[in-house]
């Protein structure tokens, strides 16, 4: 006899996954998907089971942008499976870090990713950085994710303008679902389902030569359930599926 309560929960996730996989993004990166993690940065040793370093990350946009750590094996974050079923990468705010490389530049983009932040080891820890190659070319960066220590302020920087919002607590210890987007006129950072609008004074500029890096630049100790960007301003309902395929990963509100 067939479960079709299984089978029809199974189609559902199948189909959840092909739709965030149908927005065309740029770069999708998954932990909770066991078979695109592996243990070295040639992705010959899959990763197995909980507790197992990763040195690579396979982009699943189909665009080729795996995340590696290749220049220190030590270096390399860590695998794990929570008590909920919840799959992540831990990193430890010291030296873990992977990269992806530089990436296509956009002045339309959107970036969704999911985290928990352990602590805070630094001031401005780095979530997520890209196209960063120095503090003389701020206007390059697309973007910046991190958090600021001592306040309740989440941060996407597109350029040198950077948006903020405050989740209302601290962020230790918060699954997070963030989302953010810049056009040539308009940005907007949703944490959590706080959102909040800024309108463009200066538009992001190409010339970073940086790589999209997790962890990158001020090493952030934190839960990494993912992240997904595109370059063009998704729909208001295209970033509600991404958002709400990381809030069921990650625990974050959608």
């Amino acid at each position: 006899m067939i479960d079709l309560g299984l089978s029809i929960t199974s189609l559902a996730l199948r189909n959840r996954h092909s739709g965030v996989g149908s927005l065309s993004p740029l770069i999708w990166f998954d932990p909770s998907d066991k078979g695109t993690l592996f243990q070295d940065a040639a992705g010959t040793i899959p990763v197995t089971a909980s507790g197992e370093p990763v040195g690579r990350m396979n982009d699943k946009s189909g665009n080729g942008h795996h995340a590696v750590q290749s220049i220190n094996a030590n270096r390399r974050p860590t695998f794990f499976e929570d008590a909920n079923g919840r799959r992540y990468l831990n990193f430890d705010g010291i030296d873990d870090e992977l990269s992806a490389g530089a990436l296509p530049f956009s002045e339309d983009a959107t970036n969704v990713t999911a985290f928990r932040l352990n602590s805070f080891n630094a001031a401005h820890p780095h979530v997520i950085s890209n196209r960063i190659s120095g503090p003389s070319n701020y206007r390059h960066r697309q973007p910046l994710v991190s958090l600021q220590n001592g306040t309740t302020l989440v941060r996407a920087a597109w350029g040198a303008l950077s948006s903020s919002v405050s989740v209302g607590q601290s962020p230790i210890g918060l699954d997070m679902v963030l989302s953010s987007w810049t056009t040539g006129t308009d940005r907007n950072i949703n944490a959590n389902g706080i959102a909040k609008d800024y309108s463009v004074a200066e538009p992001i500029a190409d010339g970073g030569s940086g790589p999209f890096e997790i962890s990158g630049g001020n090493r952030a100790a934190m839960r990494f359930y993912g992240t997904f960007q595109a370059n063009r301003k998704l729909s208001d309902d295209e970033i509600a599926l991404v958002r709400r395929r990381f809030s069921a990963l990650s625990g974050g509100r959608a």
